[in-house]
């Protein structure tokens, strides 16, 4: 079980990433690239202007380094007992309930 990757504007807030990384149980990878929509974009022009034959070949252009997040043992211990104890029996008994709310529409 290698690290898992994360994307997206809210890897901004390293609570939520270290979050992650205690509830996942695994390490995670911050990359440090803070207009990754910019250099999406700047990757498709290439690709559509011939500079990139494969999309492939585009993302290994770039380098950018990475945070890596450890979780700690201690609370990905907790994380796991509060999902075993609480989340799971809790979600046994609210699934009739949720899935009525799937047949209730306005009117």
């Amino acid at each position: 079980d290698g690290p898992v990757g994360l994307i997206g504007g809210l890897t901004r807030l390293t609570l939520l990433s270290e979050l992650k990384a205690h509830v996942l149980n695994r390490p995670v990878l911050v990359p440090e690239l803070p207009e990754a929509a910019a250099v999406g974009a700047a990757l498709l022009g290439g690709l559509a202007c011939g500079a990139f034959s494969s999309g492939a070949e585009a993302t290994a252009s770039i380098r950018y380094p990475q945070r890596r997040i450890e979780p700690d043992r201690r609370l990905a211990a907790w994380y796991d007992r509060l999902y075993n104890e609480q989340y799971r029996p809790l979600y046994a008994s609210l699934k009739e309930i949720n899935q009525g709310f799937q047949n209730f529409k306005p009117e």
